[in-house]
């Protein structure tokens, strides 16, 4: 499923012509990329939807199959210089580190700690970071300080961003929309019929998330 199914199944729903859209294209690369954005952060265990009184629903990555299966089209597994103790994630738009491991693991993985452990794990004799016991800290948002300082490099896992959608729509002679697609969302067809849904709703149109499947099926299966 492409970007331009999403805005075919939205027009589908919303009873335009199919030549027509409901949006414009600027406003459907919005709202494709808002919801897709929203969609990540609720995989990723944000609760944006919190209520006082109400329990919050656990449905994190670290705790869901079904969202980190949502999710693997953005996790990456990578292994990281380190140089004097410092690792250095910037341009790798990490949204979620959720596990680091020296790349040559003799004993157990990183522990990650809060700032003001830090003192107390490095002066204490017993507790103190090791090869076989290492820590690390976030410096920075791009920044990492790893401990004990002889170590070389990690195998982190982490989940990024999604990319966003872009794309033109200009018209033919016949006055047709003519879409060309120049980055498509990596999310799976299930999501991207989730975010098609949801931006049916927006519309103002209240419809079942069967129908929206329904819509997905028939514009995959004819092209419309």
């Amino acid at each position: 499923m492409t970007n331009h199914d999403i805005i075919k199944i939205v027009n589908l729903a919303v009873n335009k012509d199919m030549n027509g859209n409901a949006f414009s294209p600027d406003e459907y690369k919005t709202m494709i990329n808002a919801h897709s954005r929203r969609l990540f952060m609720e995989c990723l265990g944000l609760t944006q939807e919190y209520q006082n009184g109400l329990p919050i629903s656990r449905t994190a990555v670290s705790i869901s199959k079904v969202n980190e299966m949502k999710l693997l089209p953005f996790h990456v597994v990578e292994v990281i210089a380190v140089t004097g103790g410092q690792l250095n994630v910037t341009g790798k738009d990490i949204a979620f580190l959720s596990a680091m491991l020296p790349s040559t693991l003799s004993g157990r993985g990183f522990d990650e700690l809060f700032d003001y452990e830090l003192p107390y794990r490095l002066t204490d004799p017993i507790v103190a970071p090791t090869l076989d016991d290492p820590i690390f800290v976030w410096r920075s948002p791009v920044e990492i300080l790893v401990y004990p300082a002889t170590v070389t490099s990690v195998i982190a896992y982490y989940y990024t961003y999604p990319d966003d959608a872009n794309f033109t729509m200009t018209y033919d002679a016949n006055l047709l929309p003519v879409y060309t697609s120049i980055n498509e969302l990596d999310w799976n067809d299930t999501e991207k019929t989730e975010i098609a849904y949801r931006m049916i709703r927006e519309a103002g149109i209240n419809i079942e998330k069967a129908d929206a499947v329904g819509y997905a099926d028939k514009v995959i299966s004819t092209g419309r």
